[in-house]
């Protein structure tokens, strides 16, 4: 049991991790921000999440990013 609560805390903490990455490109989140409509901020954006997925996930891709994030 051990095992699986020291999980979930990984879990946890990476989820807030990626969270708060996210929060700081609102351009994936912020309609009303100017960089909402900049693909190139977008893309950037995306890369960073995607390298950060990574690191429990070695094929993560934009698509999954997406997907898991509802971004």
């Amino acid at each position: 049991m051990f095992i699986t609560m020291a999980k979930r805390t990984e879990d946890r903490e990476f989820v807030i991790e990626l969270l708060q990455l996210c929060r700081q490109y609102p351009a994936l989140w912020k309609v009303k921000n100017s960089e909402y409509s900049d693909r190139n901020k977008k893309n950037d954006a995306y890369k960073v999440l995607v390298e950060k997925y990574k690191e429990v996930d070695p094929n993560a891709d934009r698509a999954l990013v997406k997907k898991n994030l509802i971004v």
